[in-house]
């Protein structure tokens, strides 16, 4: 976002410029409020413009956290940890304790996720190797999963495996 420059420029007027541009980021995607914060910071607005554009997204409820972290736990379950996705969510600014409310209301269910992750990222690789083994797990640990989780999930994959063979 380019620097502005506000010389010449009275106080009602940059901050019609703050709101003008927090709607047009938010016509783009929603954000949560530090987001929108950040980047009307980035565009150079200085700090009352930015917290009059927020107020005023916030009256009109273009800015809802809680919306956001719904929204964002609905498109993510199935493809994300639980604790992905909570660490994405705190970086994008929103509050611990109002993400763990949220997910109280959405199933999560990490174990078929990170099963599902290991059968589609095993796709056309061999098994018994335990060097793509080891790769696999390291992977799914990175996403975030539970070594128990990961466990249960390598378990139910060699089962799904033994199955496919015995089906041949």
């Amino acid at each position: 976002m380019r620097k502005r420059d506000f010389s010449g420029l009275d106080d009602e007027e940059i901050l019609h410029m703050a709101k003008k541009q927090c709607l047009n980021i938010l016509k783009q995607s929603d954000k949560t409020e530090k987001q929108l914060r950040q980047r009307l910071k980035e565009g150079g607005f200085p700090p009352f413009a930015v917290e009059g554009a927020i107020a005023y997204a916030a009256s009109y409820h273009y800015i809802n956290d809680e919306r956001y972290v719904a929204n964002y736990l609905e498109v993510s379950k199935g493809k994300k940890s639980r604790k992905k996705m909570e660490m994405d969510l705190m970086q994008r600014g929103a509050d611990r304790e109002l993400i763990l409310q949220c997910m109280g209301n959405v199933e999560l269910d990490d174990e078929k996720t990170a099963y599902e992750l290991l059968k589609k990222k095993m796709a056309g690789k061999d098994w018994n190797d335990p060097k793509q083994q080891r790769r696999m797990m390291q992977y799914l640990a990175g996403q975030g999963y539970s070594y128990e989780t990961i466990k249960s999930s390598v378990y139910r994959y060699e089962q799904f495996l033994e199955d496919e063979m015995s089906e041949e």
